[in-house]
């Protein structure tokens, strides 16, 4: 799984896209596209304690997100598992 957290936050940490691929052991294609949907979305670190991986993947990629029907309540996004 994609580390959305460990990416924000070593861009944040000045660390270039190739850097943070060779540190979190994704690509660095990958990196460019996390790092521009969340641009996009005006997401950035520090992100809140309570947001997890499962939300950033819904929030910046929705289309690979199809096993997960979303509410949203309060600018908090609850995730449930489709059965």
């Amino acid at each position: 799984m994609t580390m959305y957290r460990e990416i924000l936050r070593h861009s944040n940490m000045g660390l270039s896209q190739r850097s943070i691929a060779s540190s979190i052991q994704c690509s660095r294609n990958t990196v460019s596209e996390v790092l521009q949907r969340a641009n996009e979305k005006k997401l950035s670190w520090p992100l809140p304690d309570d947001v997890a991986e499962a939300d950033l993947q819904y929030l910046l990629f929705p289309e690979k997100a199809k096993h997960f029907r979303f509410a949203e309540s309060k600018n908090i996004i609850y995730l449930k598992l489709k059965i």
